[in-house]
C-alpha cells in the first residue's frame, strides 16, 4: 500500500513538472523571440554577421545555419541550412546579388560558398586548405573593367622568379589573363583561416548546375606563424591587409604576392580588421583589434600607425559605421563602443550582452550596428548624431 502511495505521488509529481517545465520553456522562447534571432533551429553562436546593402536585413550564421531578419524589427523571416559544416564569416558582394560564405571543418579542410540573394541558392562551393576558414572578402575594385585580372607573363616574370615557391600558381591551376568583369565588380576573391594562410581565388562568372567547385587557386600567401583571423582588402588599391593569432597585421600586394609589410604593434593576438570607407582625399585607414585590450588604427599604405586607444576588456569585432567617423568596437565582456578615430573620444553604446560580443555589422545608410553575440542574440543598436 505505501510503495502505490509514493509511485502514484512520484507520477503526480512528474506530472506537474512536466506541465510547469512545458510552461517555462514556451515563456521562455517567447521572451527572447522578441529580443534576438529565436528559431526552432536557433543560433548557439553568432559566428558571422552582415546587413544587405539595400540596408532592409540582418543575416546571421553559426553551425550550418543562416538566419535572415528584418531589420526593422529583427523579425525572422527565413532560415537556410548551407553546406558549410561550421561557418566563420558571410559578406554581400556589393551589388547585392551575392552572399559569399567561409567555414569548414576544423582539422580537415576549409569550405567558401557564394549563395545567390535573396533567393539563397547555392551557386558554387569551393573545398580549400586542411583546416577550416575564419575569413573572406571580395576583391572589389573601383574600376574591374579597366583593370589585369590573372598573372600577366610580362609581371610573372618580372616578380614571381624571386617568390616563394608556395607563392606560385600550379601549372594545372595556372590562371588566366581577364580584362572584363566576371563576378559582382570583381572575379577574385581573398580567404584566410586556421592553416595560418590568405588564399586568393579567380572565381568564374555564371552558376555552376551542380553547384561544384567553381574557382581557381591563384596565390598561397604565406608568411603567418599562427591562424588567420580576418582579411581584407584596403580600398582601391592592389593590397590586401590580414591579421592573426600571432599578434601581426600584414599587408600583400595582390599582383604579386608578396608580403608589402608588417604592422607588429599588438601585444597578442588580433581578432579582426577593418578599412575605413573610402574618404576623399584622405589615405585609406585600418582598424585592428586584439585581445591586447586596444583598437589600432593604421595607414596601410605607409605602414604608419596613427593611434591607439585602450578599452576595458579584450577586443573581438570591428566594423566601421557607414560615414567613417567612427570605429565600433565589441569587447569581450559585452560591452560595445563608438570610437572617434580623429580624437579618440569613445561613446558607450552597450554593456548589455550577457556573453562575448562576436560580430558587428553597420547599416549602409543609417546609424546602426547590428550585435551578434555567443550566446547567440543578435541585437541592434543606434549610434548618436
Amino acid at each position: 500500500m505505501k510503495l502505490t502511495l509514493k509511485r502514484g505521488k512520484l507520477q503526480h509529481l512528474a506530472g506537474l513538472l512536466l506541465t510547469a517545465g512545458l510552461t517555462l520553456t514556451s515563456s521562455l522562447a517567447t521572451t527572447l523571440n522578441a529580443a534576438s534571432v529565436q528559431t526552432d533551429d536557433s543560433l548557439r553562436s553568432v559566428t558571422c554577421l552582415a546587413v544587405s546593402p539595400d540596408g532592409k536585413h540582418v543575416v546571421s550564421g553559426g553551425g550550418s545555419l543562416l538566419v535572415v531578419q528584418r531589420w526593422d524589427d529583427l523579425q525572422v523571416v527565413q532560415t537556410f541550412t548551407v553546406p558549410i559544416a561550421q561557418l566563420h564569416d558571410a559578406q554581400f558582394s556589393a551589388d547585392g546579388n551575392s552572399l559569399l560564405l567561409a567555414g569548414g571543418t576544423p582539422a580537415e579542410f576549409g569550405n567558401v560558398a557564394l549563395l545567390s540573394w535573396p533567393q539563397l541558392r547555392v551557386m558554387w562551393t569551393h573545398q580549400l586548405s586542411d583546416d577550416v576558414l575564419y575569413s573572406a572578402t571580395f576583391l572589389t575594385r573601383a574600376s574591374p573593367l579597366t583593370q589585369w585580372r590573372g598573372w600577366p607573363e610580362e609581371m610573372e616574370r618580372s616578380n614571381l622568379r624571386a617568390a616563394p615557391l608556395s607563392l606560385r600558381p600550379s601549372r594545372e591551376h595556372r590562371p588566366r589573363i581577364i580584362l572584363t568583369k566576371t563576378l559582382n565588380g570583381s572575379n577574385r576573391i581573398a580567404v584566410a583561416g586556421h592553416d595560418h594562410a590568405v588564399y586568393v581565388l579567380d572565381v568564374e562568372g555564371g552558376e555552376s548546375s551542380d553547384a561544384g567547385t567553381n574557382a581557381t587557386d591563384v596565390a598561397k600567401l604565406s608568411s603567418h606563424s599562427k591562424p588567420v583571423t580576418s582579411v581584407c582588402v584596403v580600398g582601391n588599391s592592389r593590397l590586401i591587409a590580414s591579421c592573426s593569432v600571432d599578434g601581426t597585421v600584414r599587408i600583400w600586394d595582390e599582383d604579386s604576392g608578396q608580403l608589402a609589410r608588417t604592422l607588429s604593434n599588438h601585444l597578442k593576438a588580433v581578432r579582426m580588421i577593418a578599412v575605413r570607407p573610402a574618404v576623399e582625399s584622405r589615405l585609406p585607414m585600418l582598424a585592428s583589434v586584439s585581445d591586447d585590450r586596444t583598437l589600432r588604427l593604421w595607414q596601410p599604405t605607409i605602414g604608419r600607425m596613427v593611434r591607439f586607444k585602450r578599452l576595458t576588456s579584450p577586443a573581438t569585432a570591428v566594423a566601421w559605421n557607414v560615414t567613417a567617423d567612427r570605429v565600433i568596437v565589441g569587447t569581450r565582456d559585452g560591452s560595445v563602443v563608438a570610437v572617434n578615430p580623429d580624437d579618440l573620444s569613445l561613446q558607450s553604446l552597450a554593456s548589455a550582452c550577457d556573453a562575448w560580443v562576436t560580430e558587428l555589422a553597420c547599416h549602409p545608410t543609417l546609424r546602426g550596428v547590428a550585435v551578434g553575440d555567443s550566446n547567440g542574440n543578435v541585437k541592434k543598436l543606434t549610434l548618436a548624431e
